[in-house]
């Protein structure tokens, strides 16, 4: 029997790379839209599901004329691997080098596959020969770079990849954009995520080992970091409020 086959970001696809699309873009949208200093991990794990068994580096960047990229942040990873190889991942892509695509300004690209020169780059060596990989532009002059390593059917996850990127890369400049272009700090981090549970600072502060002046204080940066001046506030710009 026939598949039915449809079509999105361009490619002729079926049933099974449409329920891929959807389960990343469910991910993507769980994403916070605050800079947290776990995001691009979490985007990465998201990416990741586009493709079974899958390998994903996800990175802002900015990239040159001549494709030469400048890492901006840690890198993230995701999907399945154990922690020492996810560290030796996050390594390599932090001296990426060139990004081995050719990234429009303003624009995405998508290429299956990659030269014999980005594969005997550190990245390339820790993610191997199948890689597609996507570039789209983000939040000020930087680049979203994403490499997904599989052995699932390259084409197809290049249509998966190519379906969900503008999504990617629009959920990133909210998050990015939010706080000026700066990470928020771990402590930051820790005390936003208690506070969108609806916890005071002496929760949080009972929570974190931290006293509650300690927490009113991070509180504060936040509200200063995020344009916020209420804790209601602060969870509706965390789910993607305005």
């Amino acid at each position: 029997m026939q598949e039915d086959r449809h079509t999105i970001g361009g490619a002729r696809i079926g049933i099974e790379a449409c329920h891929r699309v959807a389960r990343v873009v469910s991910h993507l949208a769980a994403l916070p839209a605050v800079p947290v200093r776990d995001w691009l991990d979490r985007a990465a794990g998201a990416l990741a599901s586009s493709a079974a068994g899958s390998t994903c580096v996800v990175v802002t960047a900015r990239v040159d004329a001549l494709g030469s990229a400048v890492v901006v942040g840690s890198p993230g990873v995701g999907g399945v691997m154990d922690e020492a190889r996810a560290s030796a991942v996050r390594a390599a892509a932090r001296r990426l080098g060139h990004c081995g695509l050719s990234v429009r300004a303003g624009g995405e690209a998508i290429r299956v596959g990659m030269s014999a020169a980005w594969l005997g780059g550190a990245l390339g060596r820790q993610l191997g020969p199948s890689i597609v990989a996507g570039a789209a532009a983000i939040e000020g002059d930087w680049t979203l770079l994403v490499y997904i390593a599989s052995e699932c059917d390259a084409a197809t996850t290049a249509a998966v990849l190519e379906a969900v990127l503008p999504l990617a890369a629009s959920a990133a400049s909210r998050a990015l954009g939010a706080a000026g272009g700066s990470w928020l700090t771990r402590r930051e981090q820790g005390v936003l995520e208690l506070v969108v549970r609806g916890m005071s600072d002496r929760e949080a502060g009972a929570v974190l080992g931290r006293s509650p002046h300690t927490v009113h204080e991070h509180v504060k940066s936040l509200h200063q970091k995020l344009g916020t001046r209420r804790r209601a506030e602060l969870a509706a710009r965390y789910f993607g409020g305005p």
